[in-house]
């Protein structure tokens, strides 16, 4: 009998916990203000299936993750008990997780160590030694699931010149012509004066058949040609907005330490690049972009053979569109919405889908304003315009950065 009051105090405890976490979450969810999307013009459904990922604060440290929408606005703070437990996924995680459930159990949660198409689904993770004392011994787990058999395929490979390696991690998973690409960044220590990574982004060939790489291709930094002590890699199409594609674009930032007399050094940006490598024939060529646009990469988008920037100007918003393997300029939008340019952003958020061009300002607070478009990139035509308003009574000074446009 003593067992059972011990279950039973057990229960209720855990009751009490679960419903303390609501009663807070409830109290929670009504100190924060609601987000919506204000029309001005343009079709509303253009905008029905979006997801803005945000930060919301209020003059302190840190702030409140959630997610904003057409319909509602979504506070971390607010996701259920069992939803916090499992973490907030990415939404094509979530989506992975309802259509391969099985497949999916105890894979780490990062869009770009997946790659799907309509017949197969795969996994791809970096494993190592952990018992060594020395670089190396790293390799790959890969999964593979074909979606008509519901068959599963499981293998490792060495990871080659694994003793140059100090760490590694999968940046994106691409099949060109029936054929795996990894791509990873390695990063091999820290340059002398211990301030900056020396990272390198790498493209492995792998034979699923005989279950072997057959090539590693290495995108290599260039600081000492650029006058820098380290450089910092981006790859702007990743796995986590971009379906299979020919090409893919690194962007290096290269980095310069800089001293002061106190002993204080600090490092600044002295120059950047962007690499277009093509996944079909492993040839990679520095792109020559327009000088106002060699600061922009970090916004910028691979859609088909075209790198799309966009930037700010006096009278809203220009996009840019310059093809890959000519470095012509074969497009220019200007994108009339003066109002922008008095919201001093900081940056834009973009993404493309179906030769739309979905955009939204960075940020924003009670006082400054937040824009978001929706513009037709063969036409050049606004399909939307909004802006992004607290819509709820609650009125107080708060800063919103908004990291990322989702499009379902």
């Amino acid at each position: 009998m003593k067992r059972y009051w011990k279950l039973i105090g057990i229960a209720v405890v855990v009751m009490l916990t679960i419903g303390t976490y609501y009663v807070q979450s409830a109290v929670a969810g009504n100190e924060y203000p609601e987000f919506g999307f204000e029309h001005k013009s343009g079709d509303k459904e253009e905008v029905n299936d979006l997801i803005l990922d945000a930060n919301y604060r209020e003059g302190t440290p840190g702030g409140k993750p959630l997610k904003i929408t057409a319909e509602e606005t979504v506070y971390d703070d607010e996701q259920s008990y069992f939803d916090r437990l499992n973490g907030f996924y990415p939404s094509q995680i979530e989506k992975l997780q309802k259509e391969n459930r099985g497949f999916m159990r105890g894979k780490e949660a990062r869009p770009s160590q997946f790659y799907e198409n309509e017949s197969m689904l795969i996994y791809a993770t970096v494993s190592s030694d952990s018992t060594s004392s020395k670089n190396g011994d790293f390799a790959f787990d890969i999964e593979m699931l074909k979606k008509d058999s519901n068959e599963t395929t499981a293998f490792k490979l060495g990871v080659p010149a694994s003793e140059n390696i100090q760490s590694m991690h999968v940046n994106d998973i691409q099949v060109v012509n029936g054929e795996m690409k990894i791509i990873t960044g390695n990063f091999s220590g820290m340059d002398p004066t211990g301030f900056n990574t020396l990272e390198e982004v790498h493209v492995y060939d792998v034979d699923v058949a005989n279950q072997e790489i057959t090539n590693d291709e290495a995108i290599l930094a260039k600081p000492e040609q650029n006058n820098a002590d380290g450089a910092q890699s981006n790859i702007i199409n990743n796995a986590a907005d971009a379906d299979s594609t020919e090409f893919m674009l690194i962007n290096f930032d290269y980095m310069k330490n800089v001293g002061h007399g106190d002993g204080i050094s600090y490092s600044e940006q002295a120059g950047s690049e962007v690499i277009a490598f093509n996944l079909e024939t492993n040839e990679q060529e520095q792109l020559d972009l327009p000088d106002e646009l060699q600061n922009l990469a970090h916004t910028a988008v691979l859609h088909d053979s075209e790198i799309y920037f966009s930037t700010v100007t006096e009278n809203g918003v220009e996009i840019v569109a310059i093809d890959i393997e000519s470095n012509d300029v074969e497009n220019r939008i200007m994108v009339d919405v003066p109002e922008m340019a008095e919201e001093n952003t900081g940056g834009l958020n973009t993404k493309i889908k179906d030769d739309k061009m979905y955009l939204a300002s960075s940020y924003k607070t009670n006082d400054m304003q937040a824009t978001i478009l929706v513009v037709d990139l063969n036409s050049g035509n606004i399909l939307y315009e909004g802006t992004i308003e607290n819509q709820g009574e609650i009125q107080v000074d708060y800063e919103l950065n908004i990291f990322e446009i989702i499009k379902q």
